[in-house]
């Protein structure tokens, strides 16, 4: 099995917003209760095939996480996630609104490893203002 070390992308969240990093622990959600809830699934699933391939739609990001988001960082988490292949399974386990922005928690299974991945969106422009995988706990 092939250990991922918590690989962070960015923690443009959680790094330019104190405040989410320092909330509360979410209540969980186990599976989308939403309509956005099934659509944030889709694209998280999106983004972690982006993530695998290397390609990425900076379009998409905010300034902030296009900033930190770079090219080398992208390639390195790629070599890295790319050889587990497709998740088998991507479940929804918590979310939490908190500074103008929603995080989305997954827990992503592939073959043989799991991971946790956190993709969130800022509220007022639904562009992605944060993405970090790490081991499963």
């Amino acid at each position: 099995m092939m250990r991922i070390f918590a690989l962070v992308l960015s923690l443009a969240i959680l790094g330019a917003a104190p405040a989410f990093a320092a909330a509360p622990s979410p209540v969980p959600s186990p599976a989308p209760t939403s309509a956005a809830d099934a659509a944030a699934a889709v694209q998280a699933a999106a983004w972690i095939r982006a993530i695998q391939a290397g390609t990425i739609d900076r379009g998409a990001l905010t300034p902030e996480m296009d900033r930190l988001l770079t090219p080398a960082l992208v390639a390195a988490t790629s070599s890295r996630l790319g050889p587990l292949g497709a998740p088998v399974s991507i479940r929804q386990t918590q979310l939490v609104h908190q500074g103008g922005n929603t995080a989305r928690v997954y827990a992503v299974d592939f073959a043989h490893a799991s991971l946790t991945f956190v993709y969130a969106t800022d509220d007022a422009t639904g562009k992605v203002s944060g993405l970090r995988f790490s081991n499963a706990e």
